[in-house]
C-alpha cells in the first residue's frame, strides 16, 4: 500500500486536473469505475468457481488428478494473466476516483483515517468473536 501511496502523493496535481473541470462529471466517472471494479472482481471470481466446479464434478483416479491440478495451475496462470492486469487497472481508477469525490465534497483525509481505524477496531473485534463472514 506505501508504493500506492508514493505514486499518488507524486502525480497528486495530475490526478486533480479533472475536478477543475466539472465536478459533475468526475462524480460520475466516479461511480462508473467502482462499477468497474466490481465486475473485474467478478470476473477473478468467477473464473476460478467454474473451473474449481467443473473438475470436482469429473470422476478420475490419483493420476488423472494430478493432470488436472497441472491444468488447473495453467488455467490459474491465464486468469491471471488475462484478468489481474484488469484488476489491476480499475483498482487504480477507483483509488483515484474515491480522491475526487473526497475533493468534490470536502471530506478530509483525516475524517476517513477516522473511519478507517473505527472499521479495523471493529474488523477485529468480530474476527476474534468468531462473527466475521
Amino acid at each position: 500500500m506505501q508504493k500506492i501511496l508514493d505514486m499518488f502523493r507524486k502525480r497528486r496535481n495530475d490526478i486533480r486536473k479533472p475536478i477543475d473541470m466539472d465536478k459533475r462529471v468526475v462524480i460520475q466517472i466516479a461511480q462508473e469505475e467502482l462499477a468497474e471494479l466490481i465486475q473485474a472482481i467478478s470476473k477473478m471470481n468467477r473464473t476460478a468457481m467454474y473451473w474449481e466446479k467443473q473438475m470436482k464434478r469429473i470422476p478420475r483416479s490419483k493420476e488423472e488428478d494430478r493432470d488436472i491440478n497441472i491444468k488447473l495451475s495453467m488455467i490459474e496462470r491465464l486468469r491471471n494473466k488475462k484478468f489481474k492486469d484488469n484488476l489491476c487497472e480499475e483498482m487504480a481508477d477507483v483509488i483515484i476516483a474515491l480522491s475526487w469525490v473526497m475533493d468534490v465534497y470536502g471530506v478530509a483525509d483525516k475524517d476517513v483515517a477516522w473511519y478507517i481505524n473505527m472499521k479495523a477496531n471493529r474488523m477485529t473485534k468480530r474476527i476474534k468473536e468468531g462473527e466475521f463472514y
